[in-house]
């Protein structure tokens, strides 16, 4: 782990980090932000800029023209331009902050948005769906808590299919949100810092409520611990967007259909699944828009071209 140097680049860091904080963007977008700006810092430290006052609109232009040629730590292979447009972001944010709480206006640069590429988006059948909903049922008491794992298997098929979340919107989600008078899920720090409603059906709303007061409950009384998170491990504590990862990746596993297990779908795959199957059943597509949480109609207009492509 690099370490910044300039006292004034960590009080920086710092401080955008708790203004994002503040301002009620979402827990992961902190932590991206959190990160693309201390290696934008670390990189002006080996430019040997150890101010903010002397970085120059080039300077942030040199930065992007280096992401946009470096590689994927991992893979090896170019950024996305999803990846660099991160940047670009960060960066747009970071002008503004030093103008409007910094009275710094020595940066004007406003970078580009780059168009993403186009890439297939993997998607579940119904019938799959449908598939591991029904594994959730099945008797696996060799686990260590057989019945917390169906049941919050069960509702997480529900909160990432059911309802269309994003990743960080689920772990995110408390049990406040789950409005079962109202049959509906709030998601209260979506992207973008948009809120918005789900509808949910009653068949769905009895599987989460299920869990919330079943299972979920009695692993809190066993281990004494109290959280507000809707998702919990068994051990009592929230489980994070990584960790429910695992947990679907592990119920795709185990579910024994080597052909949804070759599709290698995540937890956005569901996302993807559930928009692709409410346009095949003839919904508008605005109000998929307003499912999904898009803010823009272009984004969901991309399930048009994978229903034809079905």
């Amino acid at each position: 782990m690099e370490y910044l140097q300039s006292v004034e680049y960590q009080k920086l860091l710092d401080e955008f980090t708790f203004f994002l904080e503040t301002t009620g963007f979402a827990p992961m977008t902190i932590a991206s932000r959190h990160r693309n700006l201390k290696e934008f810092l670390l990189y002006m430290e080996g430019e040997q800029i150890m101010s903010i006052k002397h970085v120059r609109n080039r300077h942030l232009q040199n930065f992007m023209a280096y992401q946009q040629q470096r590689k994927n730590r991992v893979y090896g292979t170019a950024l996305s331009a999803s990846t660099i447009n991160q940047y670009g972001t960060l960066l747009n944010k970071l002008v503004v902050y030093l103008r409007d709480y910094k009275q710094q206006s020595h940066l004007t640069v406003s970078l580009p948005y780059q168009d993403p590429e186009y890439r297939e988006r993997q998607t579940l059948s119904a019938a799959q769906m449908a598939e591991l909903f029904e594994f959730t049922f099945e008797d696996r008491a060799y686990l260590r808590y057989p019945a917390f794992y169906e049941q919050r298997n069960r509702a997480l098929l529900c909160i990432y299919y059911c309802c269309g979340l994003r990743k960080s919107e689920g772990a995110n989600l408390e049990v406040r949100d789950v409005q079962s008078d109202r049959l509906m899920v709030h998601v209260r720090k979506g992207k973008g810092n948009r809120g918005r409603y789900v509808p949910v059906t009653v068949q769905t709303m009895q599987m989460l409520t299920e869990y919330i007061h079943g299972e979920r409950e009695r692993i809190l009384q066993l281990t004494g611990n109290r959280t507000e998170r809707f998702f919990i491990s068994e051990f009592g504590n929230p489980c994070s967007g990584e960790a429910l990862s695992v947990v679907f990746r592990t119920l795709v596993r185990r579910c024994g259909n080597a052909e949804i297990y070759r599709k290698r779908p995540s937890l956005h795959t569901m996302r993807h699944s559930i928009a692709t199957h409410l346009l095949q059943q003839g919904m508008d597509i605005v109000l998929i828009q307003q499912f999904l949480g898009h803010k823009t109609l272009d984004t969901t207009q991309i399930y048009t071209h994978l229903v034809n492509e079905l």
